[in-house]
């Protein structure tokens, strides 16, 4: 089972740019992050319950 996401794939979730993903995840992000060397990895579980938290929120708000 998968415990961790590239860049490359949280761009893909979230629509956004390679370069808006970088910066996302280097500047205080609200799911854990690890760099190894010059890599990022981003925790699944936490990513994931993030984006939840968000889409509710987001839902909530349009309703």
């Amino acid at each position: 089972m998968k415990q961790v996401y590239t860049v490359a794939e949280i761009k893909e979730i979230l629509g956004i740019s390679k370069n808006a993903a970088y910066n996302f995840i280097r500047y205080n992000p609200p799911f854990r992050v690890v760099k190894i060397g010059e890599t990022y990895r981003i925790s699944k579980a936490s990513f994931d319950k993030w984006l939840a938290e968000t889409m509710d929120i987001t839902i909530d708000t349009i309703k």
